[in-house]
């Protein structure tokens, strides 16, 4: 089984090569993959994923909800969806109408809100999520002695975990890999790691991680050709990191 996860915008680049991508997913067995909801405050962002979600907001198309449905739709229950958020993105949109309807459609199998305390995260689960799993997200800047102390807290060894590897998505990943390896030792939990995954090379690395997640590398490849061009290598870098 390949432990890489795609991360994709729905709708992006447009509609045609979004299922287009979808397909070629579910053709090479690619079951789980992150959905990020676009969202004009993502300061969790770096410029490409920035500049793909702005592209959609300015064209007023239907954030995540219509996305949503015509996955469903096409896919039935084949994929795994983990949906990306922020939290300020739920506030807007309305708290209680968000959650109604993403434990509804029931193709949402994890939650990650990048822009949430865990403490916070921890009451909004026990509240408002039904059949959803949240992924808790642990900060590139968190030292050890910190990490140990919200593990034991929160008993997060029993839960999913997500290593951000940097401020951004899609920089330069700037975390210490020894202190990684110590936490995979202590702790027996279900890990994923990303924010930046950007060559081959960290895939490798990485791979001592459940999920490798890769969003930034992928989508840049749209930003850089044209859509036929950039749907091909994006076919060929896929097979690449799976066959490892």
């Amino acid at each position: 089984m390949s432990k890489f996860i795609p991360f994709l915008i729905p709708m992006f680049p447009n509609k045609k090569y979004f299922l287009k991508y979808l397909y070629f997913l579910k053709k090479i067995g690619i079951k789980k993959m992150e959905l990020g909801i676009p969202y004009f405050k993502c300061k969790r962002d770096g410029n490409i994923i920035k500049k793909s979600y702005i592209k959609l907001i300015d064209k007023k198309k239907n954030i995540f909800r219509k996305p949503l449905k015509l996955i469903k739709k096409k896919f039935g229950f084949f994929f795994k969806i983990i949906l990306v958020c922020y939290f300020k993105f739920i506030l807007d949109y309305n708290k209680n109408k968000f959650f109604i309807f993403i434990n509804k459609i029931k193709i949402i199998k994890n939650i990650l809100i990048i822009d949430i305390k865990i403490k916070y995260f921890i009451i909004l689960n026990n509240k408002y999520l039904k059949k959803i799993t949240p992924i808790f997200l642990i900060p590139y800047y968190y030292n050890l002695k910190k990490i140990f102390y919200i593990f034991n807290k929160y008993k997060l060894d029993k839960k999913q975990v997500y290593f951000n590897l940097s401020k951004k998505t899609g920089n330069k990943n700037n975390i210490n890999y020894k202190k990684i390896i110590i936490i995979k030792k202590n702790f027996f939990i279900k890990s994923y790691v990303g924010f930046g995954i950007n060559t081959i090379k960290d895939y490798i690395k990485f791979n001592n991680f459940d999920y490798i997640v890769i969003g930034t590398k992928i989508i840049k490849f749209f930003f850089d050709n044209s859509k036929k061009k950039a749907f091909k290598k994006i076919k060929k870098f896929i097979n690449k990191i799976c066959s490892k």
